[in-house]
């Protein structure tokens, strides 16, 4: 073989030149990423049962959705996690599996699954991992603030970010949603002959918007809602049946 190069060195020479030549092409027209394109099946399989120990959890939905996952074809790995509440399944499937057929197949176990958990229980959902949707860039926010203006600062930051050009998407995390602590005397639940029930009932009655009709003037037609939702605590302490507005 060397003996073919040796007596025809212009065409070794040659030769050579087009190895270097290919190579540097190479090197130039090469895509490169600084994070490239990693497919993996994942799925996640979540289920809600509220007010649930985290024991009841394994036991009942965990377990059992396990149990149903044996059958899937290219799994990896399987892995969960029960907390109160929420069952948490992790499945990986093998990196030469296809990923939407995998996916579908995972959908699919789990709808057949349905039947095999509580009835309490809300129906499991999966979701797609993709690696590829991953922040590039986190932003943290730390000072001696109240949970209010925290998460008032953070919306305002979110706004002002998704202003910015090829921005997709925008997620804020550790902020904490204002919320409205009901407290309700028992002894008032007696008097009055009702349940608790029927006070979260009335609550979320009196918090809805809904559409009551349409009003047409001039030959223009206008959509009329009844604003229901409550904007302050007073309104919850001491409630009043003229309370929504009717707005167009």
């Amino acid at each position: 073989m060397w003996d073919f190069f040796i007596k025809r060195r212009p065409f070794a020479y040659l030769f050579l030149i087009a190895l270097v030549a290919f190579g540097a092409y190479s090197i130039y027209d090469i895509p490169k990423e600084s994070a490239p394109e990693v497919v993996v099946p994942v799925g996640i399989v979540t289920t809600v049962l509220p007010g649930a120990p985290a024991l009841d959890i394994e036991k009942l939905i965990t377990e059992e959705i396990e149990n149903g996952l044996n059958g899937l074809e290219n799994v990896s790995s399987v892995t969960s996690v029960s907390r109160e509440g929420i069952s948490t399944v992790t499945v990986e499937f093998d990196a030469n599996a296809d990923l939407e057929r995998s996916i579908q197949d995972l959908k699919d176990e789990v709808d057949l699954l349905k039947n095999e958990l509580p009835e309490t229980s809300e129906d499991p959902f999966v979701t797609e991992v993709d690696f590829v949707d991953q922040p590039i860039l986190t932003v943290s926010i730390a000072g001696d603030l109240s949970d209010q203006s925290f998460t008032t600062l953070a919306k305002d930051l979110e706004d002002e970010l998704k202003k910015l050009a090829g921005v997709s998407r925008v997620d804020v995390q550790g902020v904490r949603d204002r919320e409205v602590t009901i407290l309700v005397e028992q002894t008032a639940l007696e008097r009055f002959e009702i349940s608790l029930g029927d006070v979260t009932n009335a609550v979320q009655a009196a918090n809805r918007t809904f559409p009551i009709g349409q009003i047409t003037t001039d030959g223009i037609m206008y959509n009329v809602a009844f604003e229901g939702d409550i904007t302050a605590t007073n309104q919850i302490a001491e409630p009043s049946l003229d309370s929504g507005l009717a707005t167009i």
